[in-house]
This record gives structure tokens, C-alpha cells and sequence, in this order.
């Protein structure tokens, strides 16, 4: 496993902000409260570490563990590589946390060693077929349609090679539904910009694949219909000012150029926020509040760093 570990002052942060979340001080990531407004003003303020906030949590007790277990959304899961440190704040049933990574502390591990795409217990050196490594390799590096040419290239051989060579079969099926049924998900909750992003990746990784051959055209189509490929551009240009240029000024003239866009509403939003902080994933929560899965579906995991 990651090591792990819970730290003081991020969690006093963590809980202070959640004190005011109960008081009426502060909602979700933004605080009226002066030198606490954004998630990195309250971090400075108390000296904490931290790259990420989690301030849902859940309504219940059981609801925050599941939340600091899994993450999803934003700050991804808390038993995990990329952050091993969290601070979590409660107080009389509000719930914050914030993560960060401990660099002191990583270590090999199966998530380090891409050994998450196999059985528990087994490890890449016990993979002695060419064609399970070239697979093994495949998935790992996300160059899906080597992995399905090495699979299905090649007879399943009996005993704990023909048992490795199905698991890897099902993973690569299973990665193939979860890319797809990300990219329509994503595009139903109005991010139409994410989902053409994955859906080009998907195209150049996994064409050749039946799986994803077959939702291929009518994924092509949905991106080619009337007054999409100017969303894209809409959304580009909302995430670049969500990166680089983050004003209500550009906000307010992103409004004005594209106002029936979904990006236009994500922007209102960030204004009738006060827009309390510079972190990218905050305009993005927009569209994670049209849909209660987008966590399912690592959105904006590859945002927040």
C-alpha cells in the first residue's frame, strides 16, 4: 500500500473552514470570512500544506469515509499515490478535508508499478509469456490497441497464464467501457470541451477495438452535430481563463460573446461566487453540480495537481 498520514495543521485548517461552512460564514470552497475568502488563503493563513479540497463530504459520518476512501471529483482518493497526506476537518456535521502529496514518502508499490491492472498477489515479475507482458505493457502505458492485438492475437493457454490472459482481457474490456461511457457522461453534463478531449485520446489509443469501433461513428457524429465544434472552442476558451487569465473581467466578456453557452453559465456562476480563489477546479464544480457522477468518471483529476 501508500503510506498515509493524517496532518495536524491541515486538518485545523480543514476544520476551522467547516466551523464557518456550519456558521453560515462560508458554502462549499468559498468563505465571506476576510483572509479566508479561497482555498489557498486559508491554507496560508494557518501555514498548512495542501493542494486539494474536499468540501462536500457527505451528509453523514458513513458518507464522509466513503468520500475520504474514493474522492472521485476533484481531490481523488485519499488511500492513493497521488496524495498520501489529509487533513480532515468536522464540525457539528460539516465536513472538509484537504490532501496533499508527501513526496518523503512515496514508495514502490502496485500503483507505482502499474500493477493495479492485476490480480492482487501478482506481480509484473511473475509474467513470463511475451504476449502477457506486450499486454501487461499496453495497458499500463494506455496504448490500449497494442494491449487487444497482443490478447487477441494470441490462444489462451491453461493454467495461471490462461487465468492472467483472461483477467487482462476483461480489464481492456472494462477500460473500454469506462472510457466511452465517461466521454457521453461528461458530455450530457454540458463539458462538451472534456468529453472531445477524451474522445480524441480514446480515438488514437483504442481504434481497432471492436468495443470501441462500434460507438465510434455515432461518437463522431454527436461531436459533428450544429453548434458543437463552437462549444469546444467555448470551452477551451473558458479553461484557459480558468488556468491563465482567471478575472470577472474575462469572465464577464466570455458571457457577453457566447451567453446561451454552458460555459457562459459555469462563468456567472464563478462571478456570483465572488470568484474567491485562483484554483482551476473551482469554476469547473459547475458542471460537476449537473450530474451527481461525474466523480465516477476521475473529472477534473487531471486539473488539480
Amino acid at each position: 500500500t501508500v503510506a498515509w498520514v493524517a496532518d495536524p495543521v491541515t486538518t485545523a485548517c480543514a476544520r476551522d473552514h467547516s466551523i464557518d461552512r456550519k456558521a453560515g460564514r462560508a458554502s462549499g470552497h468559498s468563505s465571506t470570512v476576510p483572509g479566508k475568502e479561497g482555498f489557498g488563503d486559508r491554507l496560508k493563513r494557518f501555514g498548512a500544506n495542501g493542494s486539494s479540497e474536499g468540501a462536500g463530504g457527505g451528509k453523514t459520518g458513513e458518507a464522509y469515509l466513503r468520500g475520504l476512501s474514493y474522492g472521485g471529483g476533484h481531490t481523488g482518493p485519499l488511500y492513493s499515490l497521488k496524495r498520501n497526506a489529509v487533513g480532515p476537518g468536522r464540525a457539528d456535521g460539516a465536513f472538509t478535508s484537504i490532501y496533499y502529496t508527501d513526496q518523503s514518502m512515496l514508495h514502490d508499490c502496485q500503483a507505482t508499478e502499474g500493477e493495479l491492472f492485476l490480480p492482487p498477489g501478482v506481480t509484473r515479475q511473475d509474467i513470463r509469456s511475451r504476449v502477457l507482458r506486450g499486454a501487461f505493457t499496453g495497458l499500463f502505458k494506455a496504448q490500449f490497441h497494442q494491449a487487444y492485438e497482443e490478447l487477441h492475437e494470441s490462444e489462451v493457454a491453461e493454467g495461471f497464464e490462461g487465468a492472467i490472459h483472461r483477467y487482462l482481457k476483461a480489464r481492456l474490456d472494462a477500460e473500454v467501457a469506462w472510457t466511452l461511457t465517461a466521454i457521453e457522461q461528461i458530455a450530457d453534463a454540458g463539458d462538451v470541451a472534456e468529453a472531445f478531449t477524451r474522445f480524441e485520446s480514446a480515438r488514437a489509443s483504442m481504434r481497432g477495438i471492436p468495443a470501441f469501433d462500434e460507438k465510434l461513428e455515432v461518437l463522431e457524429a454527436r461531436f459533428k452535430k450544429d453548434g458543437v465544434a463552437e462549444e469546444i472552442k467555448v470551452g477551451q476558451l473558458f479553461r484557459r481563463i480558468c488556468a491563465q487569465e482567471y478575472t470577472a473581467a474575462n469572465m464577464k466578456k466570455l458571457i457577453e460573446m457566447h451567453p446561451g453557452s454552458a460555459y457562459a453559465r459555469a462563468a456567472q456562476k464563478c462571478i456570483d461566487d465572488a470568484m474567491p480563489t485562483k484554483n482551476a477546479s473551482d469554476p469547473l464544480l459547475y458542471f460537476v453540480t449537473e450530474t451527481n457522477n461525474l466523480n465516477r468518471w476521475a473529472y477534473l483529476l487531471d486539473v488539480v495537481k
